[in-house]
């Protein structure tokens, strides 16, 4: 139910894209997104660091750190190539917009918000928001065609996917007890009369 909404928020970049072209709102439009992209991932590893999970906070940040990268690496791939061209030639970067990384940046912290918060409906509802409001801005602002946004969130879920793999890993590593452990029973049995102190040691491995 999760990964559908946030997919279905895919929707608006396609359906609606260019509407604001002319709008005088598209510069603060720009604004938000870009604070979405940064607040978004941001506020799901401060939140999953408060709540005291620190498998899950480490496991997230490997697993942002391995999008980025791979992000930048099919940026660099495909620069000079029919996907790597951006709508628009008024950005720096013209030929270095496969994928978008605003759009797989935001997924991914809306991904793991809707996992920290799974019962709150205010969090579900900003999630599917964000990713939705950011895939449009990169379209409509001719940053990214659909087909690059598309990616983004893709590329967002994917890594979602193998970074639930790593934390399992580790939490099931973590939870396994040492080869090398052992267990020490000491028992004291009190004397009858006229016996002696008797008393056992037990060594487990």
């Amino acid at each position: 139910m999760k990964k559908a909404l946030l997919f279905a928020a895919l929707l608006l970049p396609f359906s609606s894209h260019h509407c604001l072209a002319e709008s005088s709102g598209s510069r603060s439009l720009k604004n938000i997104s870009d604070a979405l992209t940064i607040f978004t991932p941001g506020g799901a590893v401060v939140s999953s660091f408060i709540l005291e999970k620190p498998v899950q906070t480490g496991g997230y940040i490997l697993e942002l750190a391995g999008q980025e990268l791979f992000v930048e690496g099919a940026k660099a791939l495909f620069s000079n190539t029919s996907l790597g061209e951006r709508p628009s030639d008024e950005d720096d970067d013209t030929h270095n917009g496969f994928i978008s990384s605003h759009v797989s940046a935001t997924t991914s912290g809306a991904i793991k918000l809707w996992e920290i918060y799974p019962d709150n409906s205010w969090v579900k509802v900003f999630s599917v928001a964000a990713v939705a409001l950011v895939g449009f801005q990169r379209v409509e602002g001719e940053h990214h065609t659909p087909l690059q946004v598309g990616l983004g969130i893709g590329t967002a879920f994917l890594f979602d996917y193998l970074g639930e793999k790593l934390t399992a890993y580790f939490r099931d590593d973590a939870d396994e007890p040492s080869a090398e452990q052992s267990t020490v029973q000491f028992s004291l049995n009190l004397p009858e009369k006229g016996e002696g102190l008797m008393t056992s040691l037990t060594w487990s491995f």
